[in-house]
């Protein structure tokens, strides 16, 4: 049984999150609270598969809750969803805590059910060999990522990077070249700790050796022992 903790200091809010997320999976279990310090301690209690967060809660701020939330390390890759009427504020914690992905007040239930449809679905998408799906494992939870929405993979101290338009999670035990068996047609090996999606190929900057995705700021170096590879595709 998948569980939710929903963090907001209006009930009625609370109800209507409840009943969407019910409406999308009735297994779902729901836990909801309107104060950070009682979610923290569900959290360390309880097996949490995804955070609601209000920004402005009760007895702190949601963005403290994530923060501590992360520090758990069983949540360090768990989905947190913020929730706020104020969007600076959320794209601030967007960014510092890796959210998922947030919801702006007032929402409508479609823009709710466009968000969790996908992250309820990480743990209930059946994995066939060849669905397009990448499965990663972090302790007790499996990850389902489909392919199309990965921009990049990087391999760094000994971690695997997955960077998709919405978030960036970290895992291990895993390496570029057991990855790379898994991945599709789209994805080109641009570097000794790089795979791209070739979709998301926005300029190649062959002065530079780097390839510039789109929906990503930095630019991914281009290997030479790969320049020839890449040529045929996009050079």
């Amino acid at each position: 049984m998948k569980t939710i903790l929903i963090v907001e200091d209006e009930i009625t809010i609370q109800l209507g999150l409840e009943r969407i997320l019910l409406s999308i999976d009735p297994s779902l279990n729901i836990i909801k609270t309107a104060y950070a310090s009682e979610a923290l301690e569900i959290a360390q209690k309880s097996i949490i598969h995804s955070f609601l967060l209000d920004i402005q809660l009760l007895d702190y701020t949601g963005m403290l809750l994530g923060e501590q939330i992360r520090n758990i390390n069983a949540y360090k890759f768990t989905p947190i969803i913020f929730i706020t009427a104020i969007p600076t504020k959320e794209i601030i914690a967007y960014k510092q805590i890796h959210s998922y992905d947030y919801i702006i007040k007032p929402f409508t239930e479609e823009e709710v059910k466009r968000t969790m449809e996908t992250v309820i679905n990480y743990y209930q998408t059946p994995i066939q060999k060849d669905s397009n799906i990448l499965k990663l494992k972090h302790k007790e939870i499996t990850y389902n990522y489909r392919q199309k929405d990965i921009l990049c993979i990087e391999a760094r101290n000994r971690k695997l990077m997955i960077t998709t338009a919405k978030e960036v999670a970290i895992f291990s035990k895993y390496t570029l070249s057991s990855i790379e068996k898994e991945l599709d047609d789209n994805f080109l090996r641009c570097h000794k700790g790089f795979i791209v999606n070739a979709d998301y190929i926005d300029k190649v900057d062959k002065s530079r050796l780097s390839i510039y995705l789109r929906n990503l700021s930095d630019p991914i170096p281009i290997g030479r022992k790969y320049i020839d590879e890449l040529k045929e595709v996009c050079l």
